[in-house]
């Protein structure tokens, strides 16, 4: 009876553990999880969900679903829920608002969970907060777990039997010459048989027809045939027999049996040789035990201690199990290729080796602190943090631990995230505004925004510095809120609001606006629309620029022209003046030397006389050209200029111009020679333009 208590004790503390290591196993694992009955009521959560809800498992056990999340979030769980109910498995997601603002968002999965009987007994919920996942772009999947019921404790059942016949038939085959027992009944199955048959039932225990489902021990004694038993029962009686041969008293072995209404089960068989039977085997008292719940909990604890391998091999983050001295026990793949160390250099070593050299003793510190006074310590709780690889590189991390405890004393688990990459892209988001920044203080323009709603959302400050507007009276209101003094009617609605409502982009959109200090300054607006990649319209980005130099330089040039234009018109108003008050006496002077060139009343006396009269005829031929060119001037001004093109002698144009510079060359002591061939042809010109140009080039 003493064996039997024992052994039951065994068992419950086989059973005890199993459950123990399940809820530890759950405890660590990265997400919440949490069982409901069929009422929905809390009847397990473990650390991580008691964490996400903020309330203890004494807060939890009991409390209804939507006494815990709130009737609005309840509302919308409750189709889900409903469906889990009715035995369907469903997934979902809901957001939370965060403290401090923004939102979280939290993956639930519904799971339900059958009686042995097959009836519904309620629904395992797994919550994971997914909001970091969502943001990098790196996902965890979701973690499952079955809680399995184990039964408390397995019946011990007492057989005794008489295997006196089969020691006589062991010795015979013996002296028979048989040397290798396990290779004789491998050869002769149907001997085994035989001997197991010799053995005979001397006393069996209730417990033992309770066990095998049998109503009296004579039908279990019936059912005790060779022809009936399973292999692994006849494996185990020969493996007893050649034990006992051997010498040995005591023998174990488990074998798949099964009731007496075919039910399989597996019983864990001791049996033991009473020293007072040693010589004849009158007397093999067996200690048989149904084990077959133990070992479906063996299974299903094989099974979670797969999945949870799986889950940590399969883990994005690099996961280490520590002990209280910061020996590391346990890696994940992700932990060999975030350091860069293989697992056989890792496991066996201090933690430490992990930490930059120069932090390695206030680690150490930290640590003993932490194992002081354990506690769940989620990402993100802690300044920021390094590892440093194999390779000597320092990387950033983020590290949450997770302590657990263990029959060998307290573990933590270590989850360390390698944060190079957000840290690589938080730095060049920063390198970007700070870049944009710079461009907008050095620009003479401004940057602005539009939410989805056109509702003005972002100035830079030149738009305050250039307007005098502050950007709080326009931030969140929309265009036709605000106004734009200083536009045209027909511009604004028919051009500007409708490129707006249109989400078309737009170019030069002017107007004006008057500051406090009464100075008007005119601008000129830009704006794009911006799209998401699936075509969702997310508002507008534009730039604005003060045009008020511009516009008044502009202003200042059409007034300077017209200023120019009546300047001209007098010019040429005064030209024809006094070009007519000249033409009367030049007419009369180049008259008169006509007279006198040709001597119409005779020799004027002298030769030279004669000579000074054609000069001064040529010379007053001249200077009415002259007077025509001026006169011609406003034609050219007004792009109305004349040619009048026939056969020019060249020479004599070139001689009319020698005599109009020879006194002046005289003057200046500047002797004038010219060389020209002979029967130059005839140049077809304007002759007063060409004799105009020598005179310029002489």
């Amino acid at each position: 009876m003493g064996s039997k208590t024992s052994l039951r004790k065994q068992a419950d503390k086989t059973v005890h553990d199993s459950v123990n290591l399940l809820l530890r196993m759950m405890d660590i694992m990265p997400i919440g999880i949490a069982y409901f009955d069929s009422n929905q009521r809390f009847c397990f959560a473990n650390k991580n969900y008691q964490l996400l809800t903020n309330l203890s498992q004494d807060d939890l056990i009991g409390e209804t679903l939507e006494a815990v999340i709130g009737a609005e979030h309840y509302r919308n769980a409750r189709p889900y829920v409903e469906r889990a109910l009715k035995g369907g498995s469903v997934s979902y997601e809901y957001t939370l608002s965060a403290e401090g603002g923004g939102t979280i968002t939290i993956a639930v999965s519904l799971k339900p969970n059958d009686a042995p009987d097959g009836s519904f007994s309620g629904f395992f919920a797994l919550v994971e907060n997914i909001t970091e996942q969502k943001r990098d772009a790196e996902a965890l999947r979701d973690s499952e777990a079955r809680y399995r019921e184990i039964y408390d404790e397995s019946p011990v059942g007492i057989w005794e039997d008489d295997w006196s016949d089969v020691k006589r038939m062991l010795d015979d085959l013996v002296a028979g010459g048989v040397t290798d027992l396990h290779e004789y009944f491998h050869d002769n199955p149907d001997e085994l048989k035989k001997a197991y048959d010799l053995s005979k039932v001397v006393e069996i225990s209730r417990a033992n027809c309770e066990m095998y489902g049998a109503p009296n021990m004579q039908a279990l004694i019936l059912s005790t045939r060779a022809d009936l038993e399973t292999d692994d029962e006849l494996v185990g009686f020969q493996e007893s027999m050649i034990a006992f041969m051997a010498g040995e008293t005591v023998f174990e072995y488990e074998a798949l049996n099964s009731r007496l209404d075919g039910t399989p089960m597996v019983t864990s068989n001791r049996l033991v040789l009473p020293p007072k039977h040693n010589h004849d085997w009158s007397r093999v008292v067996y200690a048989i035990e149904d084990i077959t719940e133990r070992k479906r909990a063996e299974e299903a604890l094989r099974g979670s201690e797969k999945r949870f391998r799986e889950l940590l091999e399969s883990a994005p983050d690099a996961m280490v199990i520590v002990n209280q001295q910061g020996e590391i026990l346990l890696v994940n793949k992700q932990t060999e290729a975030v350091f860069g160390y293989p697992r056989d250099e890792l496991v066996g070593r201090t933690v430490e080796m992990l930490v930059p050299d120069d932090r390695r003793e206030r680690h150490t510190r930290y640590r003993e602190v932490f194992s002081a006074n354990p506690r769940l310590r989620p990402m993100g709780q802690t300044a920021e943090l390094h590892g440093v690889a194999r390779c000597g590189r320092e990387l950033p991390v983020e590290i949450s631990l997770s302590p657990i405890q263990m029959d060998e004393g307290e573990l933590v688990v270590v989850t360390v995230r390698d944060i190079t990459e957000r840290k690589q892209a938080e730095a060049e988001l920063s390198a970007s505004e700070t870049r944009f920044r710079d461009f907008t203080n050095a620009s003479s323009g401004w940057f602005w925004e539009m939410d989805e709603e056109l509702r003005f959302s972002y100035f830079s400050d030149r738009f305050t510095e250039v307007t005098g507007v502050s950007q709080e009276m326009l931030l969140g209101k929309t265009r036709q809120q605000t106004g734009v003094p200083g536009v045209d009617p027909g511009e604004w609605e028919k051009k500007h609001l409708a490129n707006l409502a249109a989400r078309r982009p737009f170019r030069d959109f002017r107007h004006s606006r008057t500051r406090h200090d009464g100075r008007v300054v005119h601008l000129s607006i830009n704006g794009k629309p911006i799209f998401e990649e699936d075509g969702k319209f997310k508002g507008y980005r534009g730039t604005g620029s003060d045009i008020t130099e511009r516009m008044e330089a502009n202003e200042a040039l059409i007034a300077a022209k017209e200023q120019a234009e009546f300047a001209s018109r007098s010019k040429s108003d005064f030209l024809a003046n006094i070009s007519h008050e000249l033409r009367t006496p030049l007419n009369d002077i180049i008259g008169f030397s006509d007279l006198m060139k040709v001597e119409i009343f005779g020799p004027v006396g002298s030769p030279k006389y004669l000579e000074y009269a054609r000069d001064i005829n040529a010379s007053g031929v001249h200077l009415l050209e002259l007077i025509n060119d001026i006169l011609d001037l406003s034609k050219i001004e007004a792009g109305k200029a004349e040619l009048h093109a026939e056969n020019v002698d060249v020479m004599r144009v070139l001689r009319i111009c020698l005599i109009l510079i020879k006194e002046r060359a005289r003057i200046g002591g500047v002797e004038i020679e010219y060389d020209a061939a002979p029967d130059l042809p005839a140049l077809h010109a304007d002759e007063r333009k060409l004799k105009q140009i020598m005179h310029n080039l002489l």
